[in-house]
Protein backbone atom coordinates (compact mmCIF):
# COMPACT_ATOMS: atom_id res chain seq x y z
CA UNK A 1 0.00 0.00 0.00
CA UNK A 2 1.13 3.31 -0.79
CA UNK A 3 0.41 6.64 1.86
CA UNK A 4 1.07 10.30 0.99
CA UNK A 5 1.01 12.56 3.87
CA UNK A 6 0.61 16.13 3.84
CA UNK A 7 2.92 18.18 6.55
CA UNK A 8 2.43 22.00 5.71
CA UNK A 9 1.25 24.03 8.83
CA UNK A 10 3.78 24.00 12.11
CA UNK A 11 6.60 22.39 13.66
CA UNK A 12 4.32 20.31 15.94
CA UNK A 13 2.35 18.85 12.86
CA UNK A 14 5.95 17.35 11.94
CA UNK A 15 6.47 16.03 15.34
CA UNK A 16 2.39 14.20 15.46
CA UNK A 17 3.04 13.18 11.56
CA UNK A 18 6.64 11.51 12.84
CA UNK A 19 4.32 9.53 15.11
CA UNK A 20 1.52 8.37 12.55
CA UNK A 21 4.96 7.33 10.38
CA UNK A 22 5.97 4.99 12.70
CA UNK A 23 2.22 3.77 13.41
CA UNK A 24 1.76 3.23 9.59
CA UNK A 25 5.15 1.49 9.27
CA UNK A 26 4.63 -1.50 11.45
CA UNK A 27 2.61 -2.41 8.62
CA UNK A 28 5.72 -4.11 6.56
CA UNK A 29 3.58 -3.73 3.27
CA UNK A 30 3.54 0.14 3.12
CA UNK A 31 5.30 2.56 0.95
CA UNK A 32 5.41 6.49 2.71
CA UNK A 33 5.87 9.82 1.02
CA UNK A 34 5.69 12.88 2.36
CA UNK A 35 4.54 16.22 0.55
CA UNK A 36 5.71 18.98 3.27
CA UNK A 37 7.83 22.36 2.66
CA UNK A 38 11.17 22.85 2.71
CA UNK A 39 11.64 24.11 6.43
CA UNK A 40 9.81 21.52 7.78
CA UNK A 41 12.10 18.78 5.90
CA UNK A 42 14.93 18.27 8.18
CA UNK A 43 12.29 16.57 10.60
CA UNK A 44 11.55 13.63 8.06
CA UNK A 45 15.63 13.02 6.17
CA UNK A 46 17.13 10.71 8.55
CA UNK A 47 13.70 8.78 8.97
CA UNK A 48 14.02 5.31 7.18
CA UNK A 49 10.29 4.56 7.04
CA UNK A 50 9.84 7.74 4.85
CA UNK A 51 10.23 6.22 0.81
CA UNK A 52 10.31 9.72 -0.56
CA UNK A 53 9.53 13.62 0.52
CA UNK A 54 8.21 16.23 -1.58
CA UNK A 55 9.00 19.93 -1.42
CA UNK A 56 6.14 22.07 -1.63
CA UNK A 57 8.44 24.64 -2.82
CA UNK A 58 9.86 22.93 -5.76
CA UNK A 59 6.77 21.21 -7.15
CA UNK A 60 5.13 24.53 -7.49
CA UNK A 61 8.13 26.50 -8.63
CA UNK A 62 7.04 25.52 -12.14
CA UNK A 63 4.11 27.36 -13.90
CA UNK A 64 0.59 26.65 -15.02
CA UNK A 65 0.28 23.00 -16.89
CA UNK A 66 4.00 22.07 -16.62
CA UNK A 67 2.93 22.32 -12.29
CA UNK A 68 0.05 20.60 -12.96
CA UNK A 69 1.43 17.61 -14.79
CA UNK A 70 4.37 17.44 -12.13
CA UNK A 71 1.73 17.12 -9.70
CA UNK A 72 -0.36 14.42 -11.39
CA UNK A 73 3.39 12.00 -12.22
CA UNK A 74 4.25 12.03 -8.78
CA UNK A 75 0.89 11.50 -7.16
CA UNK A 76 -0.82 9.42 -10.32
CA UNK A 77 -0.33 6.46 -7.28
CA UNK A 78 -3.58 7.23 -5.70
CA UNK A 79 -6.07 6.04 -8.52
CA UNK A 80 -4.05 3.11 -8.45
CA UNK A 81 -5.32 -0.28 -6.20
Amino acid sequence: MKILLLSFRSYGDCIITLKLIEYLSSNNNVQIDIFTRSQFEPFFRDNTHINHIFLEECLLAKKGMVAKLSLISHFRFFVRK
